[in-house]
């Protein structure tokens, strides 16, 4: 298949599909696959208005031509009779096609899916892109994974499997995106787990107990736009192996057991880098500046051991939370800082640090503010008027600080908090 010109009435998902795919969107595995399936066949996608689409007609009318509970199996193999019994309780399958000798794609997300992956599954020699996403298979996977040698997406996100991620991983040199996060995997992953994967782009494993051992002078053959390893044993030091990753967009490192403080060179990291979660480490020292040229869009650096001043950050950040720090001294350099210039930040967490001083009256610059967390601080002085002309805030927390003054009517009289 080849030039394929997809239409839809839905002006979000062209935009969704042709940009970057947000971190926490609910649908993230299905956009990915979406967009994986269409670089695959060629295809593009365009906005057509509801009164000029005729997508939905057609595969309407192709649908009423289908054929009731059809099965094709053109000479299957062996390699079939274990993942019939896989697909023995979707009891609602209806059409099933699997020229198996030829099988290129394979996607069962989303089902009750409750039996083992067989070992047979190295005979889909020509298998590019398998999605088992969110079922409930358990065990081990298998050691034969490493010879899907065409295999270039895998996603076994969220279901119950236990055991290690196999060395043969390291045999995948065409995978691209690997996603195992929300499993109950354990144990050792080193350099020779990704030895020949230099096509690798997305690796999301977080939700597992697995430990990270490599050399610290390890240098990775892949270049990640797309890195979660929450909840991983990469400590105690900071991931060095992360500098040379020029394309990165997506970084979650939470619960990771850092303990160390961040080398200068991160916050001069990838221009591309829009997302960074670090949050409940143990990372020390100050921030002298937050990724004040990047394109980062959310920070989560809570519960870590962060002091010193609040940092300067970017006018492009829309998400800032450093709750449960040590960052002191006063907030009026951080709040008015180049206060001429509009600022995008919607959610502000500074809650549970040791920061004092006044609340400058700078808010003007700050106009797309949802949230601010202040509380539980040592902030003094009396509360800026201009606070009521946040026209979008709708949680303002300021509690146990050392206020003085009257609550400004602006904010009594503020409907949307």
């Amino acid at each position: 298949m080849t030039d394929i010109l997809i239409e839809t009435d839905s002006e979000r998902v062209v935009l969704f599909i042709k940009g970057d795919t947000p971190p926490n969107f609910a649908q993230r595995a299905l956009l990915e696959d979406t967009k994986f399936l269409m670089h695959r066949c060629n295809c593009s996608i365009s906005y057509t208005p509801r009164e000029a689409n005729k997508c939905a007609d057609g595969l309407a009318n192709l649908g009423a031509t289908h054929q009731d509970n059809l099965v094709v199996l053109d000479d299957p193999p062996s390699a079939i009779g274990p993942f019939l019994v896989l697909l023995s309780n979707l009891t609602s399958l209806r059409h099933l096609d699997l020229s198996v000798c030829a099988l290129e794609i394979l996607s069962l997300r989303f089902n009750q899916l409750s039996s083992h992956l067989p070992d047979e599954l190295e005979q889909f020699k020509l298998l590019q892109f398998l999605n088992l996403r969110n079922n409930l298979l358990s065990g081990s996977i298998p050691t034969t994974i490493g010879r899907l040698a065409s295999l270039e997406y895998l996603d076994f996100e969220r279901n119950q499997l236990n055991g290690t991620l196999p060395q043969s991983f390291g045999h995948l040199s065409k995978l691209q995106q690997l996603y195992v996060s929300n499993n109950m995997l354990e144990d050792i992953v080193s350099e020779i787990h990704f030895t020949n994967l230099i096509n690798l782009n997305r690796i999301y494993g977080s939700g597992n107990q697995l430990t990270l051992k490599v050399s610290r002078d390890w240098i990775p053959p892949f270049q990640l736009i797309g890195v979660e390893l929450a909840s991983w044993n990469l400590g105690p030091k900071f991931p060095i192996w992360l500098r040379p990753q020029k394309d990165l967009a997506i970084l979650d490192l939470s619960y990771t057991g850092i303990l160390d403080e961040i080398p200068i060179w991160f916050w001069k990291f990838s221009s591309s880098l829009y997302f960074v979660d670090l949050l409940h480490n143990q990372i020390h020292g100050e921030i002298l500046y937050l990724f004040i040229a990047s394109k980062v869009q959310h920070i989560y650096l809570n519960f870590n051991h962060f002091s010193g001043p609040l940092p300067r950050i970017s006018s492009n950040l829309e998400d800032l939370h450093f709750s449960n720090n040590s960052f002191s001294r006063d907030i009026s350099h951080f709040l008015c800082d180049r206060k001429d210039k509009q600022k995008k930040l919607a959610f502000l967490d500074l809650g549970e640090n040791l920061l004092s001083g006044e609340i400058p009256d700078c808010s003007m610059s700050w106009q797309s503010l949802i949230l601010i967390e202040m509380g539980n601080n040592n902030l003094t002085g009396n509360i800026p008027r201009s606070m009521g002309h946040l026209g979008g805030l709708q949680s303002l927390h300021l509690r146990n600080n050392s206020f003085s003054g009257e609550m400004p009517l602006s904010l009594q009289n503020w409907t949307n908090l």
